[in-house]
């Protein structure tokens, strides 16, 4: 059914959602985190009515509905539609869920209705948003106060449509770091924008990563969990936020870590336009920061805040392994003969660019390394329908073994002297799974992998468990991502999205190459999805890697086009150029 107030609510929230100063997010298209502008001055100027008098349980329940989208003196109004004991229990900060099509109000016996909210987005307390895309109900009973209907039993969030949602909420990139201080991983959580924001990031920062993340990153700003929560003030002058810290935060830090808690909390905070640097402070007393300059290198943090492939390409031409630097083909004849192998799914790291390489030969049961001046490569890895080979920035080059339809990791050391046997990576809950292709983040912190489970076959994102050496020892429970597209293939395109296709079936070698067109996909680890424009016929394989902006250049191979690069919208053949099987570096 559909209640009569519904299509007054949709019309509140547009007209809030044009009164809201607010920031100014995208209602179409996919919201992505990397290269953020700063942020728009937090404040809210929504203005949700009270209950009317003489209002109908229905209209109690919308209007509770739409005041949720006034935050201001702790949701003051959207209190007044609860029954006394309801408004001083009710807790809105623990979650929001975000729906676009119509909830749906169902009597429930004369005092209580079942709320049907087709969910689209979800945001947990810490402000981790999902996206579950499936029909969530809540029970809401209804009691009389002094002759007017009230909400006894509200839940625990905020339901807001997506309108709504988008004028009060911004999201904000917050970062950890790999355990070796190398590398800045990106966690981006959703906050309200009103005041007391900063801290609330300051917080989260100091509570670490969303749950998912957690073993594989770690914080600058770790602290007991009975420390004060940070409190920060901006000089609007200056635009220096000062953050106060807990002692037990900061007592006994070296240089190196407050220099890193000042990085750490200036990349989330300066997405704020208020913003522009940070000082740290415990009580009254100043914390004093090093000059940077001053300290000695070793004693200073090198963070890469976008992690980065380089252009150089690997692939195959006939039978050997080169390197493709745009649609220039680079050959390396300081390699040994391949051709017996016949090497399929090569790959190299961006560390140790054009030095080492891992490929599959042709039944993709071996993984083997090769250096330049090698007289053979060496296996690596033995298994059954090995997952292309992908090189970390840590010395291990990953597969998966599939052997028996089990899932299997394997990890091999790529810059060691090449005789130390595999090792396995703990993932139970592969178990009775396979994996078609699986790709390590250049940060060294995140896995994407493509699990099949009788044939339906899954995107995730996990966090990659290692020890202080740096080995691989575990990945995480995955993160579902859901593409609209049915995948096979997954590459990172920046350090916050992913792409996927399956490639078209066919043999593209044949004389009668596949013409069917394939669709790529862009996932970004928010949840949200883009299909890109154009498909290509035949498509066989995608070459996709990081970088600031939008990633490296996009390259693609199709059975009639073996080579097309990212031209705007569209795919530039270059019929000249001769690799196939290409990969950026990772």
């Amino acid at each position: 059914m559909r209640s009569r107030t519904w299509a007054a609510l949709a019309a509140a929230a547009a007209l809030l959602t044009g009164t809201a100063c607010a920031p100014a997010v995208p209602t179409e298209g996919p919201v992505s985190t990397s290269e953020a502008a700063p942020l728009p001055e937090f404040s809210v100027n929504i203005n949700p009515e009270p209950p009317a008098e003489g209002a109908s349980p229905e209209e109690i329940v919308e209007g509770f509905l739409q005041a949720g989208a006034g935050p201001q003196d702790d949701y003051a109004v959207a209190r007044q539609y609860l029954t006394p004991e309801a408004s001083q229990e009710w807790v809105p900060d623990q979650g929001t869920r975000v729906y676009s099509d119509e909830p749906e109000l169902i009597p429930d016996g004369d005092s209580a209705f079942t709320l049907q909210v087709p969910v689209d987005s979800s945001v947990d307390a810490v402000g981790t948003m999902s996206h579950p895309r499936s029909a969530e109900s809540f029970s809401l009973e209804m009691e009389e106060v002094e002759g007017e209907w009230r909400i006894a039993s509200p839940p625990d969030m905020t339901i807001l449509d997506d309108a709504q949602f988008r004028a009060i909420f911004t999201d904000v990139t917050m970062y950890f770091f790999d355990p070796q201080h190398r590398f800045a991983v990106p966690d981006t959580r959703w906050f309200l924008n009103r005041p007391g924001m900063p801290a609330q990031i300051a917080g989260r920062l100091q509570q670490g990563p969303a749950e998912w993340l957690s073993g594989a990153v770690v914080s600058a700003l770790g602290a007991p969990d009975d420390a004060t929560p940070p409190t920060v003030s901006v000089n609007r002058d200056s635009q220096v936020a000062t953050v106060g810290l807990d002692p037990s935060a900061v007592g006994g830090a070296s240089q190196f870590e407050l220099l890193l808690m000042q990085s750490q909390l200036e990349m989330a905070l300066t997405q704020l336009n208020t913003v522009s640097s940070v000082e740290i402070s415990t009580g009254a007393a100043e914390v004093a920061i090093p000059d940077e300059a001053e300290v000695p290198a070793e004693q200073r943090p090198e963070i890469e805040q976008t992690p980065y492939t380089t252009s150089t390409m690997v692939g195959i031409v006939g039978d050997e392994i080169a390197l493709q630097e745009g649609t220039t083909t680079l050959e390396l004849s300081e390699l040994p003969d391949l051709s017996a192998y016949s090497p399929q799914a090569p790959a190299h790291p961006r560390d140790e660019e054009g030095e080492v390489f891992g490929f599959l030969d042709g039944d993709a049961e071996t993984l083997y390394h090769v250096r330049l001046g090698d007289d053979e490569p060496t296996a690596a890895v033995e298994g059954e329908d090995l997952t292309r080979p992908s090189m970390d920035n840590y010395g291990w080059t990953w597969t998966v073994d599939n052997e028996d339809d089990e899932a299997s990791v394997q990890v091999a050391e790529h810059n060691g002297d090449g005789e130390s046997a595999p090792q396995s990576v703990s993932a139970d809950w592969l178990e009775g799974r396979t994996v078609t292709s699986l790709r390590v983040a250049q940060d060294g912190t995140r896995v994407a992998l493509v699990v099949d489970d009788g044939g339906v076959r899954t995107l995730y994102v996990a966090a990659i468990g290692r020890n202080s050496a740096g080995t691989p020892r575990s990945i995480g429970p995955g993160r579902v991502l859901e593409p609209t597209l049915d995948i096979s293939e997954v590459r990172w395109a920046t350090n916050d999205s992913l792409l996927v296709w399956d490639p078209v079936p066919g043999d593209p070698e044949s004389d009668d190459p596949p013409t069917d067109v394939g669709e790529i996909e862009r996932v970004w680890l928010t949840g949200e999805q883009e299909v890109l424009e154009n498909g290509v016929a035949g498509l066989q394989n995608v070459a996709a890697g990081e970088g600031s902006g939008g990633g490296q250049r996009i390259y693609v191979e199709g059975s009639i086009n073996p080579f097309l690069n990212e031209l705007g919208e569209q795919w530039e053949p270059n019929d000249d150029v001769e690799i196939r099987d290409f990969a950026y570096p990772g």
